[in-house]
């Protein structure tokens, strides 16, 4: 019998998680299911355990050493704290401890934005305990010059990172030494698609489903960005469509929640286009989402997921790209026509609507975003493959 202390060579960790919102669920979720059929033994180890484990029963979370409460008191957040207290509760946690793989949950959290230090310190910790340390189908940067050091430093202790796009990869390359950067960076997809794909079909139901999203960061205007989207709002009420604000970021107390930023939006058109807009409130966990997006004709989505979750169901997705990921996966699905800035000017934007509706009302062009996606999708399966049986 092993030891509860002793490593299991077939079990993987996914950690930093937190499947709240159905894009970060998605991502999660695609990559333990893959994993699952690879023959792994894994768990989740998760933010907010209580609440993400009445979600979603079927699978195996453990509470993430991260969100410890001793971390959350106003006296504990230093840096210093976390470098102390970290490496102690790693080894009480028999899941961290036994596990064989640590690899960060897939998403966009490497960067100055949301402050990674102690994210990219449990690889070190990890490593010192000779686990396999994998970062998995992240977006890197942008980082501010402190956060340029930790990075460099850490990365020595990880042994692959999967980026998610050309740009992220260029940007390793610039900030690594060259023998650092060729030992560790990979460049991969976004981990939504290793979800297994529908084709994509055409619908008539004169209804489509828009995200929005707050972006504070980059110098954007909310106010251009709050201009544009009710633009396309008009565009397609003018068209005929009623229009729903749906989002992968929503109705989940305390959480970040889209309907409110498209309340704020829709606000000065709701009194004469009320009947042709609804702005959705309720929460929806990932099969509830999904099975809500298949009706709609088409998706406007400024979360990548969103136009992702859509695509992978068979949903034309238009993108509105705040940060260079949402560029750069239309662009390795040749699909770049279909993603503007988050600051665009109106009527490049509705040029480009009409150009993706006409694109769609052709067979075969639907035939090729299908075959794309199940092309991206064979790709991240045999990649994951190798990753997980390399030796670094």
């Amino acid at each position: 019998m092993k030891n509860s202390r002793e490593i299991d060579d077939n079990t993987v960790l996914i950690v930093n998680a937190v499947p709240l919102n159905n894009g970060d669920a998605a991502l999660v979720f695609a990559l333990y299911k893959k994993l699952t059929e690879l023959n792994f033994n894994v768990k989740i180890a998760t933010f907010q355990y209580d609440k993400v484990k009445k979600l979603y029963p079927a699978y195996q979370f453990v509470p993430d050493i991260l969100d410890h409460k001793i971390l959350k008191t106003r006296y504990t957040q230093s840096g210093i704290f976390k470098v102390m207290v970290l490496p102690i509760l790693f080894v009480l946690s028999s899941s961290f401890i036994r596990s064989a793989y640590i690899i960060g949950a897939p998403g966009g959290y490497i960067n100055s934005y949301y402050g990674f230090f102690g994210k990219i310190y449990l690889y070190m910790l990890a490593k010192l305990f000779q686990k396999k340390t994998i970062i998995y189908s992240q977006s890197i940067g942008p980082f501010n010059k402190k956060d340029k050091k930790i990075f460099k430093f850490f990365s020595r202790f990880i042994d692959f990172i999967l980026v998610r796009d050309e740009k992220s990869l260029r940007y390793c390359e610039n900030l690594l030494s060259n023998a650092q950067f060729k030992r560790c960076i990979i460049k991969s997809k976004d981990a939504a698609f290793l979800l297994n794909p529908l084709p994509i079909r055409k619908r008539s139901n004169k209804r489509i489903a828009i995200s929005v999203r707050e972006w504070k960061y980059d110098n954007r205007s909310s106010e251009d960005y709050s201009k544009l989207i009710r633009s396309i709002v008009m565009f397609f009420i003018g068209n005929g469509y009623a229009v729903d604000f749906l989002s992968t970021c929503q109705g989940i107390n305390g959480y970040v929640d889209d309907s409110i930023t498209a309340n704020n939006i829709v606000a000065p058109l709701l009194k004469d286009y009320n009947d042709q807009i609804n702005i959705i409130q309720d929460y929806n966990n990932l099969n509830e989402f999904v099975y809500k997006i298949k009706d709609y004709d088409f998706v406007i989505g400024t979360r990548l997921h969103m136009c992702i979750l859509a695509m992978q169901n068979g949903i034309p997705a238009f993108n509105i790209s705040y940060e260079f990921k949402g560029k750069e996966c239309y662009s390795y699905l040749d699909l770049s026509d279909f993603s503007i800035d988050y600051n665009s000017n109106s009527e490049f934007a509705i040029d480009q609507l009409k150009k993706f509706i006409s694109f769609y009302n052709v067979e075969k062009n639907m035939k090729f975003t299908s075959e794309k996606i199940a092309q991206v999708n064979h790709f991240m399966q045999e990649q994951l493959k190798l990753v997980m049986s390399s030796e670094n």
